[in-house]
């Protein structure tokens, strides 16, 4: 029997040595494609993590509409997480109209690294949203103030800490000019550092990491964007979980009876992970 296991060994060696190419390019091919799959598993698995890390730090009041049907656990759908949204405008003008609903701010996610003077340049997430949007934001300003309806048209901009600190050092950013994809915008406030990372604001609604814009003036200036995701803020007589039916109903009459979009609020996500 040894000799039998041996004399295949043998054998083995010799069929590899004789066909060493297509050994090479098998091995190759598996190596690249296991490659593949653990890249695409680290992918969807970041972006689980990534929606919630916006939902923890969430008040009991706020309620974020994603791309994509939940699953059975509650969570969103990677994958419609990352490709395109299917959100319109009218569905931020639908969802205000629902009683209950205090405040409704789109996101909008912009593509382009923040420019400054000298060929500086800070990295980030730029986000198109509304007053409503930076009002849920908590975080004090350190200098400048925050956007108003007056600006929806308006090139200016709302930088975060680490945006301000990379392109412009210890000196004020007030009225001065940051270049996101090839346009102008001057900067009208600044927010603090955040004091607690992890949370919906510094991961979606602009603390460090981000930098806002209104949204009006990004869909006639800028190129590439669309409308990841919808924040909303019901009032104290109507608790975020109440809400969610008469979200969901309002929702599917907007996309005809289809399911393209998932409710969460700080509590389904809470059990989710229970």
């Amino acid at each position: 029997m040894l000799f039998a296991i041996k004399d295949n060994a043998l054998h083995a060696l010799q069929a590899l040595r004789q066909n060493w190419m297509r050994s090479l390019l098998t091995m190759s091919g598996i190596t690249v494609g296991m490659l593949a799959v653990v890249t695409l598993v680290a992918i969807l698995q970041g972006v689980k993590v990534e929606v919630q890390r916006e939902v923890e730090g969430l008040g009991a009041n706020i309620i974020i509409v994603v791309p994509g049907k939940l699953d059975d656990n509650g969570m969103p759908n990677p994958m419609a997480m990352i490709g395109v949204s299917p959100f319109p405008q009218k569905d931020t003008e639908a969802l205000a109209k629902v009683p209950g609903v205090a405040k409704v701010a789109p996101v909008l996610f912009v593509s382009g690294t923040v420019e400054g003077e000298k060929n500086k340049t800070a990295s980030g997430l730029v986000v198109g949203t509304n007053p409503a949007g930076v009002e849920m934001n908590p975080t004090p300003l350190s200098e400048g103030r925050r956007m108003q309806e007056s600006d929806l048209d308006s090139r200016v901009c709302i930088l975060g800490s680490k945006q301000k600190e990379e392109l412009f050092g210890t000196a004020s950013a007030l009225n001065k000019s940051v270049g996101v994809n090839g346009k102008q915008w001057r900067v009208i406030g600044v927010l603090q550092k955040p004091g607690n990372d992890g949370s919906i604001g510094n991961s979606m609604l602009g603390l460090s990491e981000l930098v806002y814009l209104p949204e009006r003036a990004v869909r006639r200036e800028l190129q590439g964007w669309q409308m990841n995701r919808i924040v909303l803020t019901t009032d104290y007589e109507h608790p975020a979980e109440a809400m969610i039916d008469s979200l969901h109903t309002t929702m599917l009459k907007v996309h005809n009876g289809k399911e393209v979009f998932g409710i969460i609020t700080q509590k389904k996500i809470g059990r989710a992970h229970v």
